[in-house]
């Protein structure tokens, strides 16, 4: 058995520390499943074009923005939609509903939010976050709320 001379423990003893720090700066493993996954939730609220009036053009914004709900979810990538509840003395009430989109990057999620009628006119507005949830997140039976939409089956 070979012993280490004083200058080698001395060497050892001051590269220890870097040693540790190399490993603690590796990043992170990737997360454990645990039945979770990542989802974009966007975040809806009243546009530079919002008004509380209620006319033809506001009423057809609404029902194209309902419509592009439907084709959202038919696809399969838009898993939860709808609006946040206000009490009429509530003084706050910009934040006006949410999606939850189960697609791979956000620029996806970003672009079929685009797309919404209500958005593209400036009523409503989106704000995204990357969200990690509980995975098969959906309505009971999706295809229930959303003619056409994929099944599920989760209970």
């Amino acid at each position: 058995m070979r012993i280490l001379s004083p200058l080698s423990w001395l060497i050892v003893l001051l590269l220890w520390p870097l040693c540790l720090t190399a490993q603690s700066a590796s990043p992170p493993p990737p997360p454990v499943d645990n039945g979770m996954q990542i989802y974009y939730i966007g975040f809806l609220s009243r546009g530079e074009r919002w008004t509380p009036e209620q006319t033809e053009q506001t009423r057809a914004l609404q029902a194209g923005h309902m419509q592009h709900i439907q084709d959202m979810a038919k696809t399969g990538k838009l898993l939860i939609a709808g609006p946040f509840m206000y009490e009429t003395g509530d003084a706050d009430q910009n934040m006006r509903g949410i999606f939850i989109f189960d697609v791979a990057t956000l620029d996806q999620a970003q672009a079929l939010a685009a797309e919404d009628p209500a958005v593209k006119a400036g009523r409503l507005k989106i704000e995204f976050r990357k969200w990690y949830g509980p995975a098969g997140l959906t309505y009971r039976d999706h295809r229930l709320y959303f003619d056409g939409a994929p099944a599920t089956e989760k209970p």
